[in-house]
């Protein structure tokens, strides 16, 4: 049209359209059903396929450029290692590469900041930090805001509910805690240098209603606004983030808690596990709460997240922490298993996180010591083929309450 100065041409096609493809009896119906309806999948193994591909039925799709992408070749454990006989629960990942390793009832707070000039890979800062922990028996919930120097309190807690988790967004404008009542409570806060924590309570608090059990998990998804959070009674339910009101509920097996939940920051897509008599079973729901598929595990699931590879031009992987040692990937669409691989002993895999370029995968794995009790240790997984400039920069944050009888071993 732009060639012929908005004329329309006689002709547009010199040859015929190709024929229609036939597809056999009933073979219509299932692939339709296949895209469209919920289905149920039970695991299976990766090496019986001849090809890998995001759908059987479409050629061409690629998963994309990060650690664990069948694109690629097995990934390979890293000579980088950290050991610590303090008990550590999570692992979070920064834009600036910190690696932070959180205790029991603990939180990650930081603020970030984009400046011109930097000189640093990315151009997001850390323009403050700190580790929140509750669950003391004073009921006050602390802030160690400074690298050498204890944490200082932060605000008292009801006596008549204990916190269970807590989550913040990254720029520390809400903070949200989770009770043993079912009951979230949201504080707005705003960064004030001149006060010793470094963190203003700004107005009063808001209370959301909807669980009717112990809420165990919190996860924000700042990119879509939403935050979701679960209950040992098997719901999940989708806030939003901008108004801080109820959205939808989740509901599948019902009094079965759930014990690991993670949201797509490139889909906001939602993906849990709940327990089971035998194992685990892996739920994926849309942002509309609307069921995607699910997934039984005869191994007990104990983490989960997504890689962060772009949309479009990648098919991202949700990957799972076992019981048994075992990382698994399972795809972000329908939830086929990809690959599982092995740390090698059979220690729980307690955290999983990426880098956020998805280059490294990071493993917090949890197992006994003889006669020292529970110790952790963090491991790297990489590309193969990979050149890493410099290690990573790793910080704990261990349990104030719990004693330690040594330090860390990086290797």
């Amino acid at each position: 049209m732009i060639k012929t100065y908005g004329q329309t041409p006689r002709q547009l096609f010199k040859y015929a359209h190709p024929p229609t493809q036939l597809y056999p009896a009933g073979a219509l119906p299932m692939l339709v059903s296949n895209f469209f309806n919920p289905t149920e999948r039970t695991t299976e193994d990766p090496k019986a396929r001849s090809e890998l591909r995001p759908l059987q039925c479409v050629s061409g799709l690629r998963w994309g450029n990060y650690v664990g992408s069948p694109d690629h070749p097995e990934p390979v454990l890293s000579s980088w290692k950290v050991s610590t006989i303090a008990c550590l629960s999570s692992l979070v990942t920064l834009p600036t590469g910190e690696v932070f390793g959180l205790g029991k009832d603990s939180c990650l707070l930081a603020m970030f900041s984009k400046e011109q000039g930097l000189t640093s890979v990315t151009p997001t800062d850390v323009k403050w930090a700190g580790i929140l922990s509750w669950g003391h028996s004073d009921d006050i919930i602390r802030l160690k805001n400074r690298k050498d120097q204890p944490p200082v309190n932060f605000m008292h807690w009801n006596s008549l509910e204990t916190v269970t988790c807590c989550a913040s967004v990254p720029d520390c404008k809400l903070m949200f805690f989770g009770s043993s009542a079912g009951l979230i409570t949201i504080y707005k806060t705003d960064y004030n240098s001149k006060k010793y924590c470094d963190i203003d309570v700004v107005g009063d608090k808001l209370c959301l209603y909807g669980h009717t059990a112990q809420v165990s998990l919190l996860h924000v998804c700042k990119p879509f606004s939403i935050f979701v959070s679960a209950s040992q009674d098997g719901m999940c339910i989708i806030w939003d983030l901008n108004r801080l009101s109820y959205v939808q509920s989740i509901e599948c097996d019902k009094g079965k808690p759930v014990v690991a939940l993670t949201v797509s920051d490139t889909l906001g897509d939602i993906a849990f596990a709940s327990e089971t008599d035998i194992g685990s079973r892996l739920h994926l729901y849309t942002i509309n709460a609307k069921p995607v598929t699910a997934l039984s595990c005869p191994e007990v699931i104990c983490c989960l997240t997504y890689s962060t590879a772009p949309e479009g031009r990648s098919v991202n992987t949700i990957v799972g922490g076992l019981d048994n040692g075992v990382i698994r990937f399972w795809s972000s669409w329908d939830l086929m298993t990809i690959r599982d691989i092995k740390i090698g002993s059979p220690r729980r895999v307690t955290s999983l996180t990426f880098s956020y370029d998805c280059q490294q995968l990071f493993a917090l794995t949890s197992g006994r010591t003889r006669g020292q009790g529970h110790d952790s240790q963090v491991v790297m997984w990489e590309k193969q083929g990979s050149v890493r400039t410099r290690p990573p920069n790793f910080v704990t944050y261990a349990d104030s309450r719990v004693p330690t009888r040594s330090g860390i071993i990086i290797v």
